[in-house]
């Protein structure tokens, strides 16, 4: 409970207790912090081990998440602001963080952990969706180091491993300093190792070093092993400008001094190409990145750009795939949207394999209004359950075809939509469903709402507009201008749905 976490901290912050790696904790449920102020556990670090204050113990979310977090600051007793403050051995495994905010006002933070600073210390499979955000306080214009998952990684020994970040992290206040870094992993990376680590939240450095993975790397006892970003980077300067001191942006790491090991890491760049060279957010101009490494020699910094394609973090090689956009359903009586994805034999044959005994393996579709999850962490079952938002969960018992292979295709109909929801857009995002030990197990489908949502308005636009100049089998109907895969009665149901629309 948060009664339980907030217990846990003062024990850290106020008993001085460290814990060590023969204690181990672990969430039996999701917690709901209720927005309430939190101090990190462990909220206290000047470089001492005497008046250091640690957290040092395993902690396991298994599987459960945090939501209303709202970390702060409350004195000058807490210099280090997340979740987790200051750990110098043990773990945080299996965690999310669903909502909220971090706010910095110190030098570090982080949302799982402000700053991992000694020998050993594991963070592994935790995602955050809460925004990381640097607000006024008396450190304007000093050196800050902000990450989505993790503030500052300073040890050879410590590892970040299959961690996602979702939320943004907002510098937008701070002052201009060179020992500054925003990332959306990692804020500073002195040792230590990235593995396998994805970005997709905008990084808005302000006036500092900003990258997608990593804001300032200056030691190559850095690793960055498989790692990637899609999130957009900007800063107040261009990474070309001759102004740029201080600040500027990388689509992986803002400035290098050193260079880290890096192996097959990968910039996600198709959402760059919507903000041009510049833009305006809150009456403030600011540049996007412009190539892997925003400060530093161009060799420190390894990796490839893909200007095409979107980030996956899916950490399941056998997810489903839903296919791009959605179609018209036109039946008699029962119309409306439909849309489409792939379950590959080898995923199935894995579920099957990875299930208890005597259980069965379901395919299904969550169908649900697109403003209402506008972010892939919050389109999930138990996300959709804790904000008590309203969904369908289809089944695929009837709508599952499969190839010679082997392979199913899963068929999801939206039908019977009011007219007053024809121009909102509807998402939709498969599964596959199995028992493992007990628990139940989700394997979801990737989900980018310009690529798996749309409005029954859209959709039949679409329609009525795919038109061919030849006729062949599939466009059969003569219609003004060629020929139209849709008969004079489906293209009356596709013009009443644009009318009502507009």
């Amino acid at each position: 409970s948060g009664k339980t976490l907030a217990y846990l901290a003062k024990q850290v912050n106020e008993e001085k207790k460290r814990y060590d790696a023969k204690t181990y904790f672990r969430m039996t449920a999701d917690i709901d912090l209720g927005n309430l102020p939190w101090t990190a556990i462990g909220k206290y670090e000047d470089g001492t081990n005497a008046n250091r204050l640690c957290f040092n113990g395993h902690f396991d979310g298994d599987g459960h998440c945090i939501t209303g977090l709202n970390a702060v600051a409350p004195d000058s007793t807490a210099t280090r602001i997340g979740l987790f403050g200051v750990m110098l051995t043990g773990s945080v495994r299996n965690l999310g963080i669903e909502s909220g905010t971090v706010n910095v006002t110190t030098q570090v933070g982080g949302a799982i952990v402000a700053e991992v600073t000694y020998s050993g210390v594991v963070i592994q499979n935790c995602y955050n969706n809460a925004t990381v955000r640097r607000i006024s306080g008396d450190n304007n214009g000093g050196m800050m180091r902000i990450g989505g998952i993790v503030g500052v990684m300073n040890n050879a020994n410590a590892v970040i491993a299959d961690c996602v970040n979702y939320g943004k992290i907002d510098a937008s206040v701070s002052g201009s300093n060179n020992g500054t870094g925003f990332g959306g992993i990692c804020g500073f990376a002195q040792a230590g190792t990235l593995r396998n680590c994805y970005n997709l939240g905008q990084v808005n450095g302000g006036s500092c070093w900003a990258g997608g993975l990593v804001g300032l790397v200056t030691s190559a006892n850095a690793k960055l092993e498989s790692c990637a970003s899609s999130g957009l980077v900007y800063t107040r300067f261009s990474a070309s400008g001759e102004t740029n001191t201080h600040c500027a942006g990388g689509y992986l790491v803002g400035r290098a001094t050193a260079a880290p090991v890096m192996t097959d890491c990968v910039a996600y760049t198709v959402d760059y190409a919507a903000v041009g060279a510049s833009f305006v957010e809150d009456g403030k101009t600011y540049y996007p990145a412009e190539k892997l490494l925003a400060n530093g020699d161009a060799a420190l910094v390894s990796g490839t750009v893909n200007p095409t394609d979107r980030l996956n973090p899916t950490p399941y090689e056998n997810a489903p795939v839903m296919h791009y956009g959605a179609g018209v359903r036109l039946v008699k009586d029962s119309s409306g949207l439909r849309f489409l994805a792939t379950v590959s034999k080898a995923a199935l044959d894995a579920a099957e394999a990875d299930k208890d005994e005597g259980t069965a393996v379901t395919v299904g579709t969550l169908v649900c209004p697109a403003d209402l999850v506008a972010e892939r962490s919050t389109f999930t079952h138990r996300a959709l359950d804790l904000a008590g938002t309203l969904y369908q969960d289809v089944t695929a018992a009837d709508g599952l075809s499969y190839d010679a292979d082997g392979n199913a295709t899963v068929r999801v109909a939206l039908v019977g939509i009011d007219e007053t929801n024809y121009t909102r857009a509807f998402a939709a995002r498969t599964y596959i469903r199995y028992i493992k030990n007990g628990e139940t197990v989700y394997l979801y489908a990737d989900y980018v709402a310009a690529d798996h949502a749309r409005s029954i308005a859209a959709v039949a636009k679409a329609a009525l507009a795919d038109i061919r100049t030849e006729r062949d089998e599939k466009y059969a109907f003569a219609v003004e201008g060629g020929y139209s895969p849709y008969n004079s009665a489906e293209r009356a149901v596709l013009s009443g749905y644009l009318n009502a629309a507009n």
